[in-house]
């Protein structure tokens, strides 16, 4: 599994103190359709996240739009990524967009995927397989993410609770 973030999300990332750590275990839970309370998946290939903040509970803390589908199971996207109390809802063009977005990133080719990394539209976090399940990082978990300062977002909250959906749910159209 590779794990890209756009540079929104690195920046909110720095600028919180998040590890790089919370960002693998969730593309881990969204590959094995693991979903808690208030997270979803969104159709069109985003699901949202939630992320705890350091020291802190998932409640209070952040969410993560990310871009997975299938074919490309090796790729997760972290495409937007805000604090709770910034905003409540995700809106029908930011959804839309956010979606034309994981489309992209699917359909990129490994050349592609190369030319935006390194033009900076797009960094890789490095899992490495030893994150905790709490998101705060295990032993070696502590990827690696450069950014600069973060700036808000909306959250994609459907106030649906706890469910588990199947990895193939994540190539739903919807």
């Amino acid at each position: 599994m590779r794990v890209f973030a756009l540079p929104q999300v690195t920046r909110l990332l720095h600028k919180e103190r998040l590890p790089d750590a919370a960002l693998c275990v969730a593309a881990r839970e969204v590959l094995s359709g693991r979903l808690g309370a208030g997270e979803a998946s969104l159709g069109d290939g985003l699901w949202k996240k939630r992320l705890a903040r350091p020291g802190g509970g998932k409640s209070g803390g952040y969410r993560a739009i990310i871009a997975y589908r299938r074919p490309r199971e090796d790729r997760v996207l972290f495409a937007f990524c805000f604090a709770k109390n910034t905003a409540s809802t995700l809106t029908q063009a930011g959804h839309e967009a956010l979606s034309k977005a994981a489309a992209a990133f699917v359909a990129t080719t490994d050349m592609q995927l190369g030319a935006l990394l390194a033009a900076g539209d797009a960094k890789e976090v490095m899992c490495d397989g030893g994150e905790g399940d709490n998101g705060e990082g295990g032993a070696g978990g502590e990827g690696s993410v450069e950014g600069d300062e973060g700036d808000g977002g909306q959250d994609a909250d459907d106030g649906q609770g706890s469910r588990r959906a199947p990895p193939s749910a994540a190539g739903g159209g919807g």
